[in-house]
């Protein structure tokens, strides 16, 4: 700040100084005058919804998920805020208990434009931080973004987090209807020579009981995580299984099996269809580590989305088939400035901090 005041005493300063030395004392304003994280309440709507607004298009969930944070608040949740200056709701993130309490989900941290930049969300997950390994005695806290999220993957190197796992997206391109996906995911699968026929995955209820079998999956074919809902990650365990199941929030899983293992499960996916005010979109997840496999999935939940009018899909998948994705043209890669000046896959990135050796 005191260098841009330098700056905008110097003859023939920058164009458009004058509005640059006022957005930098709005911002320092801003910080100065930021209050105390407070817990969020019922009032604090409008604000939430003024965020929601501003943030991916509009297509945010905080809105939808406000009152189930105000139910659980104090209990499995603890939904903090910083007001600005002025004192409006200006930031907010949720510390919510996964794992049968042993784990601190952060989520939904959210700063809004006019008050970017200014350490507040370095403020508010610190706090949280601090909160769960503290005050709650967690083992670990964790949470989800994207490769191209620099700023979240700067927080989480600020605030102790590591990087313990990753899933790479396929998504529509610009405007692409679900159909056309479809008939491009096609025409890609006949040009390779590599991909013979297989089944299509069936409902996971042709198993009985398939809960445990799901697990056993996942112990053999090293899934040690869960990516569910909105990006969030629970450990593969039986019980998070059985929860999720039971819960209503997601679509009955599909499943792959080798008759001659005794209907042993060899791959899964698993959807979460989320309704907004732009549409029906769908979040699935496909548990397999070989290209078919994962094709097969892909195709079998894009036509189940089809089917249900939804407006747009997002896949996750194992990282380790991206390489052949990339080279059927299905996905592309992105360039950043934390990893070098060759383009990477695009994928949701799982950053964990435990306090055990703490």
């Amino acid at each position: 700040l005191a260098q841009m005041r330098r700056l905008h005493e110097l003859p023939g300063a920058f164009l458009a100084a004058d509005e640059l030395l006022a957005a930098c004392n709005a911002y320092a304003q801003n910080l100065r005058c930021c209050r105390d994280i407070r817990f969020l309440v019922s009032t604090d709507l409008p604000a939430i919804e003024a965020i929601n607004a501003v943030t991916y298009g509009g297509h945010d969930y905080i809105v939808a998920a406000f009152p189930t944070w105000l139910e659980r608040q104090g209990k499995t949740a603890w939904a903090v805020g910083v007001e600005d200056g002025t004192g409006l709701l200006a930031g907010l993130e949720v510390l919510s208990l996964v794992d049968g309490g042993m784990t601190g989900w952060l989520e939904a941290l959210r700063v809004h434009p006019r008050i970017r930049r200014c350490g507040v969300a370095t403020y508010m997950q610190s706090h949280l931080v601090a909160f769960a390994m503290n005050k709650l005695r967690l083992a670990r806290v964790r949470y989800n973004t994207a490769t191209s999220n620099l700023a979240s993957r700067r927080l989480a190197a600020r605030c102790g987090l590591q990087e313990v796992a990753s899933w790479g997206i396929l998504t529509p391109r610009r405007k692409e209807p679900l159909t056309v996906l479809a008939a491009r995911i096609r025409r890609a699968m006949s040009r390779d020579a590599k991909l013979g026929h297989q089944g299509a995955p069936v409902k996971a209820s042709v198993l009985g009981t398939f809960a445990p079998q799901l697990v056993e999956f996942a112990q053999q074919a090293g899934h040690k995580f869960l990516l569910q809902s909105n990006w969030k990650n629970y450990d593969f365990a039986l019980q998070n299984v059985e929860e999720l199941l039971t819960s209503g929030l997601h679509e009955e899983p599909l499943v792959k099996t080798k008759s001659s293992c005794g209907s042993a499960v060899t791959s899964f996916s698993w959807a979460f269809r989320q309704r907004d005010a732009f549409g029906l979109t769908v979040f699935a997840t496909i548990y397999a580590g070989e290209l078919q496999e994962t094709l097969s999935h892909i195709c079998a939940q894009l036509n189940e989305a089809i089917e249900v009018a939804a407006d747009y899909i997002m896949f996750m998948y194992a990282p380790t088939v991206e390489p052949e994705l990339h080279r059927m043209g299905l996905v592309e890669r992105c360039q950043t400035t934390l990893d070098g000046n060759l383009p990477v896959a695009k994928c949701v990135l799982l950053f964990e901090r435990q306090f055990a050796s703490e």
